[in-house]
C-alpha cells in the first residue's frame, strides 16, 4: 500500500509521556494512534520508551534486523533531535 510500500510493519512503537510535576497529564495519543493497526495486524505496540528518551529510541532503531520495518508514533517535538542523533541532517528542513 502507499502508507506500507514494503508491507506492513515488523515492530509498532509509541512513546510514553508520564504526568509530571508541572502539571502535564499524561499522553496516551502515541499509543491510541497505533492501536487499531495494532489490533489489525496482532502486532503489540512497544510501548515502554519515555518520549525524552531518544537514544534509547536511536538504539531500538538501530538493532532492527536487515529487512524489518518501524512504525513509530512519538511527540513530533523530538523529530529534530532523532534526525541529529542518526547524523540526518539536512534531510528535511529544520523549521
Amino acid at each position: 500500500t502507499m502508507a506500507f510500500p514494503l508491507g506492513p510493519p515488523d515492530r509498532l512503537v509509541a512513546s510514553v509521556r508520564p504526568p509530571n510535576a508541572h502539571g502535564e497529564d499524561e499522553s496516551v495519543r502515541p499509543l491510541e494512534t497505533l492501536t487499531p493497526l495494532s489490533r489489525a495486524l496482532s502486532l503489540p505496540v512497544e510501548n515502554t520508551l519515555r518520549y525524552t528518551n531518544v537514544d534509547g529510541f536511536v538504539d531500538r532503531l538501530q538493532k532492527l534486523a536487515a529487512g524489518e520495518t518501524m512504525c513509530v508514533a512519538w511527540q513530533h517535538s523530538f523529530l529534530d533531535a532523532f534526525v541529529r542523533r542518526l547524523g540526518l541532517e539536512g534531510l528535511a528542513p529544520a523549521s
